[in-house]
């Protein structure tokens, strides 16, 4: 008898899923985790089964190179530029795709909505989420392109540290430029908390979010000023679940549309490598 085989999304929840095993079904049975119970995703090629371990001098230079792309260029009072100086460049913007464009979330106390509350039940409805000082937050995820600019900065040992499966699938095809990147493990930035997170999908409201797409790639355009923070790709955050693991904020585009599934909270360990799972970065205001 002809059997399907698949894969258990449930990360952090189930110790198939976090093996990353590939599962082999009968045909006339339910296609389903035999741990966890949750519907299994059909495999299409496999998950990457390396993980990845960034040593402490490449995510200090992935720190600096977040840090450079992020300061703005402002001019000190009274200063003109003399014509031999060159021109700054233009401010982040999102049609600068070198930058990575930022918007303000304030300070303050703010209630959990009634639509986050699907997306984050792992938290209490009833307790507000306070911030105590204002922050900026990436209007979409880090994408392939700006990762290359932090990746061709590294000699050809970190490089090979790194891998190359956040730039493409296969041997031959390259991710395009605008592609969230993905397969990166934790790293040790300015990562959001969960509750900055909340504050920025209150502040900014997201649109129907992005979890089950046909083509099973995430969503590379930006449909509004801030988008993608609920959907498209689950994030990394700088919350801790236990030792060596870290809250996942959101969902992705492999996550199924099963109400027991979805707001479920999800952590992955710092050292592994997961498709589906990205990051964007935080910056508090002085």
């Amino acid at each position: 008898m002809r059997k399907k085989k698949g894969r258990c999304v449930n990360v952090g929840g189930c110790d198939i899923a976090d093996e990353q095993t590939l599962l082999e079904i009968q045909t006339n049975e339910e296609f389903i985790c035999p741990e966890c119970k949750d519907e299994l995703k059909p495999d299409g090629g496999g998950f990457n089964k390396n993980i990845l371990f960034i040593p402490l001098g490449v995510i200090l230079l992935l720190f600096i190179f977040f840090a450079i792309t992020n300061i703005k260029t402002r001019r000190q009072p009274g200063h003109e530029p003399s014509p031999d100086e060159p021109t700054p460049p233009p401010e982040p913007s999102l049609d600068a795709p070198s930058y990575l464009p930022t918007v303000e979330v304030p300070q303050g106390e703010l209630k959990l909505p009634d639509y986050l509350t699907r997306y984050a039940r792992y938290l209490d409805p009833q307790k507000p989420v306070k911030i105590d000082r204002a922050f900026t937050i990436q209007a979409g995820e880090v994408t392939v392109g700006e990762f290359r600019v932090f990746f061709d900065t590294l000699n050809e040992s970190e490089q090979k540290l790194v891998g190359l499966k956040w730039a493409q699938a296969g041997d031959t095809e390259k991710y395009d430029d605008d592609r969230p990147v993905e397969n990166i493990s934790w790293v040790n930035l300015n990562l959001p908390t969960t509750a900055q997170w909340i504050a920025a999908c209150i502040k900014y409201e997201q649109l129907p979010p992005i979890i089950n797409q046909t083509d099973n790639i995430p969503e590379s355009k930006l449909r509004s000023k801030v988008d993608h923070l609920i959907g498209n790709l689950r994030e990394w955050s700088s919350d801790t679940c236990k030792e060596n693991w870290y809250r996942l904020l959101g969902e992705n585009y492999m996550t199924a549309a099963d109400p027991d599934i979805v707001g479920k909270e999800n952590c992955a360990k710092s050292d592994q490598v997961w498709p589906g799972v990205g990051f964007r970065l935080v910056r508090i205001e002085d």
